[in-house]
């Protein structure tokens, strides 16, 4: 018996490349004698001839979506600023310096040769690239008679139990589906990033730090994240044990984090596509500061032939505030490629320095 070959995906001879119209205002300011210094930046971008694969044929072609060629027919747009304030100034022998910066960018599909859903929040057009959708979670079902009165559900063929996550029925239609996945918090990148720097120094004296963040950011969770004994190889993280629903937690009035304990949450309401797993990566974090101290005026450096010696102590990592929606390992800074990669959770490594410098 020899195997036979087919012809998969169509190939376009016609395909090229995508094409950008930018717009950008600059602005660079200056006052009190360069002490103060703005930079501003505004810019509108538009995407057009972006390759996408075809959705609007009808299925009465018998044609399947997989096999038709890519076209040069998506647009997208994107626009925002970026902002960056610096003062520095010094009195005496005391000297500073202050600078923050902050940056906006939000996207937008424009089209991508999509049939319009019978509700627009169906649709990836007019929404972020990469934003995230899920069902609208409500809490837990918390008894067995609020299970037995829940909506149709075809997420995993009506089995509901006490201890689910509640699913909203979004189109008021009676039966939980696919027309009730609506957009969920936004895309792993974050819209907002924004830094901040202090540098002071004093007769040799040296403080500096480095403070980073970001805001409207999700973080989707899935894989052995939410799923016990993931792949028959892992175990249950201790959130999920801790924090599991049961009738005696709930009636103690135990924070519940996580919904009744089984082996999979693959396809059923309880799995990666409920709201109840997108977390905010809203965060500020100290990411580096540094003491120092230059010795340059003493006799011994003379003696060993050096001009200078500077001594210091730096970390990194010190400090996270926000993100507190995200369970113990994650790093909010964390970009996701793929929400079940093994080994996503890791503590973040604080890490601490001394050290010495000589100048000759």
């Amino acid at each position: 018996m020899v195997t036979g070959k087919s012809e998969k995906v169509v190939g376009n001879p016609d395909v090229t490349w995508e094409k950008k119209i930018s717009y950008n205002i600059a602005a660079e300011l200056r006052f009190f004698k360069d002490r103060l210094s703005i930079t501003a930046d505004l810019f509108k971008e538009n995407r057009n001839n972006i390759l996408t694969t075809l959705e609007t044929v009808p299925g009465i072609v018998g044609a399947d979506v997989s096999v038709l060629p890519p076209v040069n027919v998506g647009k997208m747009s994107n626009k925002g600023y970026e902002l960056s304030i610096l003062w520095r100034d010094n009195i005496s022998d005391f000297n500073y310096q202050i600078s923050g910066q902050v940056s906006y960018a939000r996207n937008k599909i424009d089209y991508m040769a999509e049939a319009p859903y019978e509700y627009v929040w169906m649709n990836k057009t007019g929404f972020s690239y990469g934003q995230y959708k899920a069902y609208v979670n409500d809490g837990f079902y918390n008894s067995e008679e609020e299970a037995a009165n829940h909506p149709y559900n075809s997420v995993d063929g009506n089995h509901v139990q006490a201890g689910d996550l509640r699913i909203i029925d979004i189109n008021g239609d009676g039966i939980i589906d696919n027309k009730d996945v609506t957009p969920t918090g936004f895309s792993n990148i974050p819209r907002y990033a924004f830094s901040a720097n202090v540098f002071l120094e004093y007769k040799g004296f040296e403080i500096s730090a480095l403070f980073t963040g970001s805001a409207q950011g999700t973080f989707s969770m899935g894989g052995y994240m939410i799923s016990p004994f993931a792949q028959n190889k892992s175990n249950a993280l201790e959130y999920m044990y801790e924090g599991r629903w049961t009738p005696e937690n709930y009636a103690s009035g135990k924070k519940i984090t996580y919904p009744r304990m089984s082996l999979n949450t693959s396809g059923t309401q309880n799995g990666a596509t409920n709201s109840f797993w997108f977390r905010s990566t809203d965060h500020v974090k100290l990411k580096n500061l540094e003491v120092a101290y230059t010795f340059r005026k003493l006799g011994f450096l003379s003696r060993l032939k050096m001009s200078s010696l500077r001594l210091y102590f730096n970390s990194n990592n010190l400090f996270t505030f926000g993100g507190k929606d995200l369970i113990e390992g994650i790093d909010p800074e964390l970009s996701q490629d793929d929400k079940t990669t093994e080994g996503i959770i890791y503590p973040i490594t604080r890490v601490f320095n001394f050290g010495f410098k000589i100048q000759f």
